[in-house]
């Protein structure tokens, strides 16, 4: 999907840069795209309130959403009670920090229908995202034993994996 465009607070942000520019930190990423597109970035002063979360989406028409598993799971989950809530706009969603299930992907799909979804992984030490995949395109039966991949590098890192012994 080079050079499609998705609509972010009424600007429009790169699919490319999506994919290619994931190995920043989480936060510098994001000011880094809205300094770079004169996009607007709305944080939520309280992370665990999902009430905030669709506020901030329904007041400033928030397409793209970043969140650990348990924050997207709790907002798709608890949307469909409230009429005035509505996810379908949603076209780019981000999830690190914890394991991203098939389950939540199907969940998160059912409302947001058309959201590019990737999962995200990167050492928590440092809030980085090294590795990042789109995931919402995904066969669940083709992935080994049902899990999702964590992701592909940025091509211009070096990922080791360790063991006890190093």
């Amino acid at each position: 999907f080079p050079g499609q465009r998705l609509t972010a607070v009424a600007r429009e942000i790169p699919v490319d840069l999506v994919d290619h520019g994931l190995n920043v930190t989480r936060c510098a990423a994001c000011k880094f795209a809205a300094l770079a597109l004169d996009l607007e970035i709305h944080i939520s002063p309280d992370p665990r309130n999902i009430m905030m979360h669709a506020w901030l989406i329904k007041k400033h028409r928030i397409d793209s959403f970043y969140g650990v598993p348990n924050t997207l799971s709790r907002l798709y989950t608890w949307a469909p009670s409230r009429r005035d809530v509505d996810l379908s706009r949603i076209r780019l969603v981000f999830s690190g920090g914890d394991i991203l299930t098939f389950n939540l992907i199907d969940l998160i799909k059912k409302q947001s229908p058309n959201a590019i979804i990737f999962n995200m992984y990167g050492p928590t030490e440092t809030t980085i995202n090294c590795l990042a995949m789109r995931v919402d395109k995904l066969d669940k039966h083709g992935c080994k034993e049902g899990v999702l991949p964590t992701g592909k590098k940025a091509p211009h890192l070096d990922i080791r994996i360790l063991g006890d012994k190093g």
